[in-house]
């Protein structure tokens, strides 16, 4: 197979699985088959993974072990980089290793049972798996909580009566507070753990189960940017697309899904997720990044058919309801949701908003709409652009139009009137770490070809991206 062709292929796969798999057997699509999953890259030292590890630009090996699972032939991929693919001083008990660009392999690595040796491909892109776990997360994240949680202590129960799924709602803050997590729900049934909040940092404490086993288990950390778990045994899957994650000295059971996952001196069971309850509606969320640990997100609907009747209606305390041509489609926490945006003909005249609840609507027949970006310095950088067009919906963005209507606190931006690209620059002196501000904000809007504007948008730019993430 051509790299061309392989490419084609997961394109295509990750096309028809936009939903995240429809037989239940697959909750995260092609990442559903990996212990481990980079959308950025994987670092293991002195790790343990009975199955698989992906990253989508950088793996990285040390003084490791994977593939123990003897279902693994010699034929399959396990070792899987879009990119830098490093490993040093380990093992690969069951099949073989692919690489995107680059290659170091050290002589004291061993492949026992492989068809052939790494070999150079160019195997995938997951931009668009990203964005269909970012979306999953979020609107899992959204749901409303059926269960009940209660802290006595230094432990927190979670008791749970749905026979399907049971949904738990949890602050960081909880949890960093507990020692313990004892969740009990009925046999058979599965548990979703909702956590709020950008950051968690939690050492010495345990997951106890009562009524099901650790594959029907997610912990999905939907708005996490950063967390830092040690000295513990999740018995559960963990889903955090948007995070950096470090798991030191720890074990976790099922998946594990993060934006740059660091594992030291921890290891994985191989009991993936299962079920169908992980499947979303389809409908979209983009998050409008109004701070890590405060995030809201706008609810995205795609037009199925011209001129379908769109329905929001309060379904209960602090939920809204998505009624599509007289069918639920979604039911979410209003909490976290700042506007409805539709794409596609639908008008004021096909959408009905219960005015108790307050939200915005957008419409993509009569004005763009534009999301917030977020771009991060690089290290060592003056300067870092981005392109606000890439994720605003609209006809006929012209790029000639996008606007600044007010410059950062800290340093200057300006926009390229060919591309529409901004540009952020530091100021001339001062050292980086002495600025004040986490973030710099451009405000900005674009018009499309007829000179309708859309609604003000920010571009957000992290200035201490790096800060703490310790990355090798």
């Amino acid at each position: 197979m051509n790299p061309v062709s392989s490419r084609l292929l997961l394109a295509a796969a990750l096309s028809a699985g936009s939903a995240l798999g429809q037989s239940g057997s697959t909750p995260f699509g092609p990442a559903s088959s990996f212990d481990v999953w980079g959308t950025t890259g994987v670092h293991l030292h002195s790790a343990a993974l009975p199955g698989r590890v992906c990253g989508n630009k950088f793996v990285e090996l040390h003084h490791f072990v994977v593939g123990q699972d003897p279902s693994l032939t010699a034929g399959q991929d396990v070792v899987i980089s879009g990119g830098l693919l490093r490993m040093r001083s380990g093992t690969v008990s069951n099949g073989q290793a692919v690489y995107g660009t680059l290659l170091d392999v050290d002589p004291t690595v061993q492949f026992r049972n492989a068809a052939q040796g790494p070999r150079l491909e160019d195997l995938f892109d997951d931009e668009a798996l990203r964005r269909i776990l970012r979306h999953q997360s979020v609107e899992l994240g959204l749901r409303p909580a059926t269960g009940v949680v209660s802290t006595f202590g230094p432990h927190l129960e979670l008791q749970g009566a749905e026979m399907d799924l049971n949904i738990f709602q949890l602050t960081t803050a909880q949890l960093e507070a507990a020692s313990q997590v004892v969740l009990s729900v009925p046999s058979g049934s599965a548990a979703l753990l909702n956590i709020e909040g950008g950051v968690w940092e939690q050492s010495s404490w345990t997951l106890q189960l009562t009524g099901l086993e650790a594959s029907r288990v997610l912990v999905n950390a939907f708005e996490g940017s950063s967390l830092t778990l040690s000295n513990a045994q999740l018995d559960a899957s963990l889903l955090a697309p948007r995070a950096v994650l470090d798991i030191q000295r720890m074990g976790v059971a099922g998946n594990i899904i993060g934006r740059y996952v660091q594992m030291t001196s921890a290891h994985t069971l191989g009991q993936h997720l299962t079920g169908d309850e992980w499947l979303t509606s389809g409908a979209g969320f983009e998050a409008d990044e109004t701070g890590h640990d405060a995030a809201t997100y706008s609810l995205v609907w795609t037009e199925q058919a011209p001129g379908e009747q769109i329905e929001v209606v309060a379904s209960g305390p602090e939920r809204l309801e998505l009624i599509v041509e007289g069918t639920s489609r979604l039911e979410v926490r209003r909490d976290r949701i700042s506007r409805l945006v539709l794409v596609g003909q639908g008008s004021p005249a096909t959408t009905t908003v219960d005015p108790s609840l307050g939200l915005p609507v957008e419409w993509t027949r009569l004005a763009p709409v534009a999301f917030d970006d977020c771009v991060a310095l690089p290290p060592g950088a003056t300067a870092v652009e981005v392109d606000p067009l890439e994720n605003d919906l609209g006809q006929g963005l012209d790029p000639a139009t996008v606007e600044l209507l007010s410059p950062p606190l800290v340093g200057s931006a300006s926009v390229d009137p060919s591309t529409g690209r901004i540009r952020y620059e530091l100021p001339a002196t001062g050292p980086l770490a002495q600025l004040p501000w986490r973030h710099a904000v451009v405000w900005y809007r674009v018009r499309d070809a007829r000179g309708v504007a859309s609604s003000p948008r920010r571009v957000l730019v992290a200035l201490d991206a790096a800060r703490g993430l310790r990355l090798r």
